[in-house]
């Protein structure tokens, strides 16, 4: 409990690839990431001992599954393994920008709308967004995503969102726009 640990996504870019963007999350505990290019983060574990959720998504040309949870244990002082059983996890059905594709005026918008199964989960979920550029209102499973006005050149955004349940258990998805 309350350890820090380095978590390092499997996935390596190929030489020709530019780097990926790393979305990090954590139901419980804090994730810090100090370039989000960097496969790399770190996780402080909560103090009390469970079963925790971590997410990653990234982005890049040739990535067809970009989103991971990495089931964590957290054993009590002087233990080596977790007692608990883990919890089902939610499971993300959809995650998608409403509009996908847009053409900026005065205001670039869109809605992101998630849909999870949380059979097996305990109420309630709570719906962790990120994005690196842009703003995100609201909150629950459907935001408004505002993203910065474009100049000349096309423009790709990507929001990624976590889902937690009640017992750190999670479901997480990436999107473009």
């Amino acid at each position: 409990p309350g350890d820090s640990v380095t978590l390092r996504d499997p996935y390596v870019p190929g030489p020709a690839e530019r780097a990926p963007l790393y979305y990090w999350d954590a139901c419980a505990g804090t994730v810090s990431q100090t370039n989000p290019h960097t496969r790399e983060a770190t996780w402080v574990a909560p103090s009390e001992p469970g079963v925790y959720d971590v997410t990653v998504n990234f982005r890049n040309a040739s990535s067809t599954t970009p989103s991971r949870v990495l089931r964590l244990c957290v054993a009590k002082q002087g233990e080596t393994a977790c007692t608990l059983s883990p919890p089902p996890a939610p499971e993300m059905r959809s995650f998608a920008a409403t509009p996908e594709k847009i053409t900026c005026g005065a205001r670039c918008e869109t809605t992101l709308a998630s849909a999870v199964d949380a059979a097996g989960s305990e109420a309630p979920l709570s719906y962790r967004w990120q994005v690196r550029r842009g703003i995100i209102s609201g909150g629950g499973p459907t935001v408004k995503f505002e993203m910065p006005l474009v100049g000349c050149c096309p423009e790709t955004y990507t929001a990624a969102l976590t889902v937690c349940d009640a017992r750190h258990a999670a479901a997480t998805g990436i999107t473009d726009v």
